[in-house]
Order: C-alpha cells, then sequence, then structure tokens
C-alpha cells in the first residue's frame, strides 16, 4: 500500500467535481489546512459552501464563521486553578513559577 501525502488528495479532492453538493465545510487546523486556507475558501466561494473554521482566521481569510474556544479565557481559567491550588497548599514555589504566570 503506498501512503499519499494529504496535501496530495486536497489537491485531487478540489479538483473532481463532487458527486454531491455539500451544505456546508467545517476545516480543523492542521498544517495543511492552514497552508491551503486560500485555495479551500477559493473553491468553496466558487461552490457556494459555506466554511466555518476552528480559528479566528478562517474568518478573517472569508470563511462565513470561526466556532472556537477563546485562548484568553482559556488562560485566564488556568490561572483562577493555579491560584486556588496555591490557597489550598497544593502548589508551592519550588512546583511551578506562580509569579510569572500571575504577572
Amino acid at each position: 500500500m503506498r501512503l499519499i501525502g494529504l496535501a496530495v488528495v486536497l489537491a485531487v479532492g478540489l479538483s473532481l467535481p463532487p458527486l454531491t453538493r455539500p451544505q456546508a465545510l467545517l476545516v480543523i487546523n492542521t498544517a495543511v489546512t492552514i497552508t491551503h486556507r486560500a485555495r479551500i475558501l477559493e473553491f468553496t466561494l466558487k461552490k457556494h459552501v459555506p466554511v466555518i473554521g476552528t480559528q479566528g482566521a478562517w474568518a478573517e481569510a472569508g470563511a462565513l464563521m470561526h466556532y472556537a474556544s477563546s485562548l484568553t479565557d482559556s488562560c485566564r481559567r488556568a490561572a483562577v486553578y493555579v491560584d486556588i491550588s496555591k490557597h489550598v497548599g497544593r502548589v508551592n514555589r519550588e512546583s511551578i513559577v506562580i509569579d510569572a504566570v500571575a504577572a
């Protein structure tokens, strides 16, 4: 069995006529999809297929929307958990640099 690179599969897939019209496309961020973002969006624009990306850059590049968690909120929640653990005594200054994280 011969392995084919994902970029080759993507190129062939975008060049073939579809058997059915897709209702939408959800794109998950990988090195290949980020590299070929413009081609994917150009293809879906021609076919009138709405695109949803998993990062804000997809919406900025022309996708209908993006759906993802907020990195800022995730970091804020993690800091709260570290702070709670610090007060409970589970985390001490030797196990994590709390001052650098909190600053």
